[in-house]
């Protein structure tokens, strides 16, 4: 089975499953795992939740990890992550690097065929299918520890198959997903909490008084050692300074440790809410370390922590140079204005959005008065209406265009943001429009770029 047949299978399988089956349990993975060998059960691996940071903390944790040696000895450290930009093998890494195009398509033979044999075992769902292969090449690549992001809530998630989670890692909780997850903040605490064991550890980022209040009797129910992540790592207010330098951003900032001696720290990911995910991380290290299953963090291995998409500086020097930020959310939408002002930059805006977003909040949040604005279409099949985006504008921009295909808006943006020295485009609305202006701005490796081109083929069949 080669890349595309791959691809075709994971888009038909999407097509059937586009609620993607949470809250039918974790019982129907069990018979196919146990044909595969029982990889959920290979390696030790921290589960991350939460409502946004997620990502960004995962991969800062994996980034400490793999530069944290036990007895002296490099730690193999897997990575599974999601959604993916441009090709689902982002989603799956080993110390950093993607999983090779051809052991992809090999691994999801083997979980196709298998469950081909056993046709009892009903449907997979994509992410089901995505998580189990992740398990596969974990166990037999024998990772010492993975890192492993949840898709949607926690219980009911695929990664919470894993049995041995030593950690609970939890990012800021806020109410999402309501419609499957339940209509409260409460009902969200609860799906989310279901990712601790009990008698683990668990270290939580900052949350509100009743979402920490609702995590620690959780972890009180189930004997879990529950940790501010604050405990261990503490910014000192008034640190952070992002700079720019060769197309570059560096974010850099003061925190005191475990030891309560003062670290100078520095990170690619920048933006303001990027300090609460490395300090995060850095507690989640702390305690692994505690644990016996890594080493002593080294808080420089967070510069090397890198995720394309999220406030991506994009430029040639010839043209204005292009920020990339995969916001889709108000929340996104408000830190992404908050980095920006912080910086003094004031772009041309670049947008485009999915019909199932918030727009409305989203285009409230972003200063478009008086500016610039280009709208152009995302290609999903989710994309929004273009008449319902223009009907939700309350600002008035200084100009407004409408462009049908990105290479068009990314050129009109351009060239608006050229009339001023030091003009800046800022892209933002979607992960998949991101992901598709990465390739028109020639961000992506030929092989990546094939994938990507691939999978945009077979997903609009």
């Amino acid at each position: 089975m080669d890349l595309e047949e791959v691809f075709q299978r994971l888009a038909e399988i999407g097509r059937q499953g586009l609620h993607e089956s949470y809250g039918a349990g974790l019982d129907r993975m069990r018979p196919l795992l146990a044909r595969l060998g029982q990889p959920q059960a290979a390696f030790p691996a921290v589960i991350v939740t939460g409502s946004k940071g997620k990502g960004s903390t995962a991969t800062f944790l994996a980034n400490l990890l793999q530069y944290s040696p036990r007895n002296n000895r490099p730690l193999k450290i897997g990575l599974f992550t999601g959604p993916h930009l441009h090709t689902y093998r982002e989603r799956i890494r080993l110390n950093g690097a993607m999983i090779d195009p051809d052991e992809f398509a090999a691994f999801f033979e083997e979980i196709w065929q298998t469950a081909r044999q056993a046709p009892d075992l009903g449907f997979i769902s994509r992410f089901e299918i995505l998580t189990i292969l992740a398990l596969l090449y974990f166990a037999r690549q024998g990772v010492d520890l993975a890192v492993m992001e949840v898709g949607m809530g926690g219980t009911y998630d695929a990664v919470n198959i894993v049995e041995d989670s030593p950690l609970a890692v939890f990012t800021p909780i806020e109410l999402e997903h309501a419609a499957i997850l339940g209509p409260t903040l409460a009902d969200i605490v609860r799906h989310k909490s279901g990712i601790m064991r009990p008698h683990a550890r668990a270290v939580s980022s900052r949350q509100t008084p009743e979402v920490s209040e609702w995590l620690q009797n959780a972890a009180q129910s189930l004997q879990v050692n529950f940790h501010p992540a604050r405990e261990f790592w503490r910014y000192r207010p008034g640190s952070l300074k992002v700079t720019l330098e060769n197309n570059t951003f560096t974010q850099g900032f003061a925190a005191t440790g475990p030891d309560r001696h003062e670290f100078s720290l520095q990170t690619r990911l920048a933006g303001t809410f990027q300090v609460e995910n490395a300090l995060t991380a850095l507690a989640a290290a702390t305690l692994l370390h505690q644990q016996g299953l890594a080493g002593t963090p080294d808080p420089a291995a967070l510069l090397g922590a890198s995720l394309p998409g999220r406030f991506e500086l994009a430029g040639n020097g010839k043209n204005p140079p292009v920020l990339l930020d995969a916001a889709h959310t108000p929340n996104a939408i408000r830190e992404l204005v908050q980095t920006l002002a912080a910086l003094e930059l004031n772009p041309v805006w670049a947008l485009g959005f999915l019909k199932d977003k918030n727009i409305a909040e989203m285009l409230r949040l972003l200063p478009l008065e008086n500016r610039p604005v280009i709208l152009t279409n995302v290609h999903s099949r989710r994309q929004a209406d273009m008449p319902g985006v223009l009907a939700s504008f309350e600002q008035t921009p200084s100009s407004l265009t409408v462009c049908p295909s990105l290479p068009e808006a990314l050129e009109a943006a351009c060239t608006i943001a050229a009339q001023d020295k030091g003009g800046l485009v800022c892209l933002t609305g979607s992960l998949y429009l991101v992901g598709e202006a990465r390739g028109v701005l020639g961000l992506l490796d030929p092989a990546t770029a094939a994938e990507a081109r691939l999978i945009a083929e077979v997903e609009a069949l």
